[in-house]
């Protein structure tokens, strides 16, 4: 059954290259554009309406609500929340659905990078904002490394999918919202040397 219409172009696995792609490089780029780099927690859910196709093919979609626990970098204060299908819902339905990998640093692989580039944060009133794109998904009680701009939201292109960078003049998606797994996390430890890379270079 046709439940929208897209680009199919849009959906066509791609190769990037990721020569320049590493862990220090990614981390200095972010820390450079960011203007609040933060550790939030999600603390709470609330189901939200939504456009009937998601309730058809992903079920219900929350709003997901998460508070700072440390501050890296600038001084936004404040919660962030993001919309998100329930994984278990959708594994529960659907055989063979695979959820999205929230290893650490996934993606510095060639599969990992393919799949951020795919990730969307659903619009609710939207069911196009899911074309070619896998959602990102949250867990109540973990914690992620969220980078914003100047604006509160997200650095751009802010997770809206790879049909929606292909047709505007921006970069590609970046790691800007990723779950991190404790002190030891290697991305978390990254970003926090880049931080104190920058602020020593301004001091001098």
């Amino acid at each position: 059954m046709l439940l929208a219409t897209w680009d199919a172009s849009a959906c066509v696995p791609m190769r990037y290259n990721m020569s320049n792609i590493t862990v220090e490089s990614m981390s200095a780029e972010l820390v450079r554009d960011a203007a609040s780099i933060r550790i939030m927690r999600v603390v709470s859910r609330l189901q939200v309406p939504a456009d009937p196709v998601y309730l058809d093919w992903l079920g219900p979609l929350y709003e997901y609500r998460l508070e700072t626990v440390e501050t890296l970098s600038g001084r936004v204060s404040g919660v962030l929340s993001f919309t998100a299908p329930d994984d278990d819902w959708i594994v529960a339905r659907i055989p063979g659905f695979r959820r999205l990998n929230h290893e650490p640093l996934h993606w510095l692989t060639p599969q990992g990078y393919e799949a951020l580039q795919d990730t969307s944060i659903y619009l609710a009133n939207d069911f196009h904002s899911t074309t070619c794109a896998g959602a990102v998904t949250f867990e109540i009680g973990a914690e992620y490394l969220v980078f914003t701009g100047v604006d509160g939201h997200l650095l751009q292109p802010g997770l809206r999918g790879r049909a929606g960078w292909q047709t505007r003049p921006v970069r590609r998606q970046r790691p800007v919202l990723e779950q991190v797994h404790g002190a030891g996390d290697p991305w978390l430890a990254a970003v926090r040397t880049a931080v104190q890379r920058r602020a020593g270079a301004r001091r001098h």
